[in-house]
């Protein structure tokens, strides 16, 4: 499943109380998924990390009341109804720390800790076959989930660039070269590899603007040097772009249009970040030169980008006139 269908997967199970494991290679963004789950359906989330626990942790520090010990739940674990508690890496987690969560998962109890009602458990890991450090997941407690693996999707990818701000050349870069964004390597020949973590880690290198003499070398740090010398290269072809403040002023002022689809990916990007209201039926003037120039498929990007950068437009006349235009692109 893509991570679209992931957060619809967890709205069902949630429905149901029954407890949910996402299964997926590192750098995936298993853990983005649902903790953007948990934002748009405003729930409180509580979170335990399996690799940072010893068994007892999980029923806390004891004390003595009336002569008798009681256990404190720890810090990690819900305290009130209707929240989410994230496990994380389960499948890294020690044997014996994978034993003492059966109870917690299937019955909701922990020795004296009763989990409170509606609490939603979602669960994520790595394969063993992803190369990545797993145990082989007992049985008797892979049957307490139900499992949904999480495969990349280069669309989610970048709406979710869009929504949290990533750097705009990283946006483009990843439309250009989709094949460049999840290449994780299970023989570790690189140990920094291009998977969508480290590319945000390479957007927020970007919003700092970095010196050029040392650019290259954090990417190559970030992503590998193979994505690393792709990507400093494509930050060439903002140097090719056409002025896109006088485009967004007046449209006649563009008297080409890029032929290069790396050049395009790059404008139309630049385009659907620095629209706004006033500047819209400008960036639709341009799109239906696209169209009309055979680049259909790049001004539908540019204006699904633009309102989704900015939800706002779809409100405006020239937008709902121009869908109505041009509905036959969108069946």
């Amino acid at each position: 499943m893509k991570a679209s269908a992931i957060k619809k997967a967890i709205t069902t199970m949630a429905k149901t109380g029954r407890p949910i494991m996402i299964w997926g290679s590192y750098g995936l963004g298993k853990s983005t998924v649902a903790r953007q789950w948990v934002k748009e359906n405003k729930k409180q989330l509580f979170e335990m990390t399996t690799t940072a626990l010893e068994p007892i942790d999980l029923r806390g520090l004891c004390s003595i009341k009336n002569g008798k010990t009681i256990w404190n739940p720890p810090a990690f674990l819900p305290d009130k109804p209707g929240c989410v508690l994230l496990i994380e890496d389960l499948t890294n987690g020690h044997p014996q720390v994978l034993t003492a969560l059966y109870a917690l998962i299937l019955d909701g109890r922990l020795g004296d800790y009763i989990l409170p009602k509606d609490t939603i458990i979602i669960a994520n890991g790595n394969r063993e076959t992803d190369a990545s450090y797993a145990t082989k997941m007992p049985m008797a407690l892979a049957t307490r989930f139900v499992h949904i693996n999480f495969e990349f999707d280069l669309n989610d990818f970048i709406n979710n660039a869009i929504d949290n701000q990533f750097d705009m050349s990283t946006i483009c870069f990843g439309r250009a070269f989709p094949k460049l964004i999840n290449v994780p390597d299970p023989k570790g020949k690189e140990k920094a590899q291009p998977v969508p973590r480290t590319w945000e880690f390479v957007s927020d290198i970007m919003r700092t603007e970095p010196d050029l003499d040392i650019r290259f070398e954090l990417i190559a740090g970030t992503v590998g040097e193979g994505a690393a010398m792709e990507f400093c290269a494509f930050l060439e072809v903002f140097n090719e772009l056409p002025d896109i403040t006088a485009t967004l002023k007046n449209p006649s002022t563009l008297k080409e249009l890029p032929t290069k689809p790396s050049v395009m990916y790059a404008f139309i990007g630049a385009m659907s970040r620095r629209v706004d209201d006033k500047t819209m039926k400008n960036l639709l003037i341009v799109a239906d030169r696209m169209i009309k120039e055979g680049f259909a498929e790049f001004a539908i990007t540019m204006v699904n980008d633009a309102t989704r950068y900015n939800p706002k437009l779809k409100e405006t006349k020239d937008y709902i006139a121009w869908i109505s235009k041009n509905q036959d692109f969108y069946k």
